[in-house]
């Protein structure tokens, strides 16, 4: 991970369109993000200057159904390597499947931890990696 922060930067893609807008895009050109926008995980004023970014520039930013730890990572480190920022998103059975199907989910207790173990998962890690991530847990 040490090695990928080294070698990618913050920033984001835009498409310029082709003459009249129709056909694939001619050239891609990095548009740096808001001064807000940091690596790590986003929140507050920091995560709308990011989304209105996206808006405004026309790109989407990937969002993830992560069910492990290896998930998590192959997001981090994909994220990473198309100086991209990314969605984590946890859905409830996600989350169980995270924190180990063997747990009993009485009252979604497995969920909930499985959730807040992959939240911390990628708060640790999304720094190291040098992007900035939003967390979705709205579906667990």
């Amino acid at each position: 991970p040490a090695a990928v922060k080294k070698s990618f930067g913050l920033g984001s893609w835009s498409k310029t369109a082709s003459p009249g807008g129709s056909g694939p895009a001619s050239s891609t050109k990095m548009t740096p993000l808001p001064a807000s926008v940091h690596a790590g995980v986003v929140t507050g004023q920091a995560q709308v200057d990011l989304l209105n970014h996206a808006k405004e520039n026309g790109y989407a930013i990937p969002a993830v159904n992560c069910v492990s730890s290896s998930g998590i990572n192959a997001c981090l480190e994909a994220a990473a390597r198309n100086d991209s920022p990314v969605i984590i998103q946890f859905s409830s059975g996600g989350s169980q499947f995270y924190a180990g199907k063997g747990l009993d989910n009485t009252d979604f207790a497995a969920a909930i931890d499985g959730a807040i173990s992959g939240a911390f998962h990628v708060r640790t890690l999304a720094k190291r990696y040098g992007v900035p991530v939003i967390l979705h847990t709205d579906h667990c």
